[in-house]
């Protein structure tokens, strides 16, 4: 039915009827196109040269990471830091590879969002 200003949708709730501008109903489970998305923000590796690392939880979703010769549960070294676009140059089992700094953990090292408990 129209109504005076556009659209309006019928729905019915709890035995009454509401009517709605077709613009302020989404299908339930759809977000809105208008609301930002917060960004994902993926914590970073602290790790300098000689720390020993092993790939964070996320590091299928870091460039090439999954392609490097460390592996789940294996622990690589750090030989060089590279700088921005491929910060840290990490050796295991003899092997080379450049890691992100979001593909990588310190080992032993507490992850940022731990919180300590009492």
């Amino acid at each position: 039915e129209k109504r005076a200003g556009g659209k309006s949708l019928s729905v019915m709730a709890e035995g009454r009827r509401w009517w709605y501008s077709a613009g302020a109903l989404r299908a339930v489970g759809q977000s809105s196109p208008e609301a930002p998305q917060p960004p994902r923000v993926r914590p970073q590796c602290l790790a300098a040269v000689d720390d020993s690392v092993m790939l964070s939880p996320a590091y299928q979703e870091c460039g090439d990471a999954s392609e490097g010769p460390l592996k789940p549960g294996d622990v690589g070294k750090v030989v060089e830091d590279g700088g921005i676009s491929r910060p840290l140059l990490v050796v295991v089992e003899g092997r080379r590879w450049w890691y992100s700094r979001e593909a990588l953990v310190v080992v032993g090292q507490a992850r940022p969002s731990a919180v300590a408990s009492p």
